[in-house]
């Protein structure tokens, strides 16, 4: 018997019913999935008779803005599309994920926030200087003919490709940019990155290197040889994926001087937690404290100070997560 083509693979009953389960994940009580999962046979059906002709195309997305930790606008595709990304996702993620090096860790499984900041706190204490770069609004400056290109020599099934041209190209006539708040736009726009990740590691040789998402730093013991590969990374990422470093994040610094980097300060000795990540915090504490006065079960305020807490856990702060502890239950 013949292997399942990827899209026979994506468009495959079972498959499909576990990315509808994915899709809804935190979501039951939510309208919009509820009025799906009333009819949920149905709609299955049509998705996988839509995806198997031809004939899908997305839904509009329903866009908004949130303000924390800065100002972004959402495109947010509705259910019934989000069960359409997941099917492919789940299919598609792994191929996408083999392109990854090892110490990439947005958006992968076993990877993370935590992981990240630990590795960089590990090549704070072994190498003497730092080299910490950013993307200029990354996701909306994404050139699709550059990313296309990029993911066809990763996916080679055409029905694949297709369902990617069509959410490339959704609702935008530009031809640049990322809906912020898809499933899809996360994992494609990791792939992107993944060719900066294979040329400073294979061409440049660092002593170190971390990427998430779109901000990554370099470590060696030579600071010329970091101010020289900053140069390069820039000419890189101008001639190659059309993109500009930010330059009110770029820093090269000696590690004493500590690397401000996802939320925390990472010195050789110490992590500690950014001042704007505190100021955040001590906004989260306000206003469970204003929760807890109005009525909020005890509960559910310790699920979400759990929650942070487990963040603050990335940092040397105990002192600071007793008195998250006291100050909200």
């Amino acid at each position: 018997m013949s292997k399942p083509t990827l899209w026979n693979r994506i468009t495959d009953s079972s498959n499909l019913v576990l990315a509808y389960r994915k899709a809804r994940r935190g979501k039951m009580g939510k309208e919009e999935v509820l009025r799906y999962s009333r009819s949920l046979r149905d709609n299955l059906r049509f998705l996988q008779s839509s995806l198997r002709d031809g004939s899908w195309e997305p839904s509009p997305f329903k866009v908004f803005t949130i303000f924390e930790p800065k100002e972004r606008v959402i495109s947010a595709a509705p259910f019934c599309d989000r069960v359409a990304h997941h099917a492919v996702m789940t299919i598609v993620g792994p191929i996408l994920d083999r392109r990854q090096i090892d110490h990439s860790y947005a958006c992968r499984e076993g990877k993370g926030v935590h992981a990240c900041v630990a590795q960089a706190y590990r090549n704070q204490r072994k190498y003497s200087y730092f080299l910490r770069m950013d993307i200029r609004k990354y996701f909306p400056s994404i050139d699709h003919d550059v990313l296309f290109a990029n993911l066809s020599r990763t996916i080679w099934d055409e029905p694949t490709l297709s369902f990617f041209r069509r959410v490339l190209h959704h609702g935008d006539s530009s031809g640049v940019g990322l809906p912020i708040g898809n499933l899809t736009s996360q994992h494609l726009a990791n792939l992107h990155l993944s060719y900066l990740d294979h040329f400073v590691l294979q061409t440049l040789a660092p002593k170190a290197y971390v990427r998430y998402m779109d901000d990554f730093v370099l470590w060696a013991n030579d600071r010329d040889f970091l101010q020289q590969a900053q140069q390069r990374i820039t000419v890189y990422l101008e001639l190659t994926l059309h993109l500009h470093p930010k330059p009110s994040i770029t820093e090269l610094l000696p590690a004493r001087k500590g690397l401000l980097f996802l939320g925390c300060r990472i010195l050789p000795n110490q992590v500690r937690l950014s001042q704007r990540s505190l100021y955040r915090l001590r906004k989260h504490i306000r206003k469970w404290q204003w929760e807890k006065r109005q009525g909020v079960s005890e509960s559910g305020l310790a699920r979400k100070a759990a929650s942070v807490m487990g963040w603050t856990a990335l940092a040397h702060t105990h002192s600071l997560r007793s008195c998250l502890q006291i100050s909200t239950l």
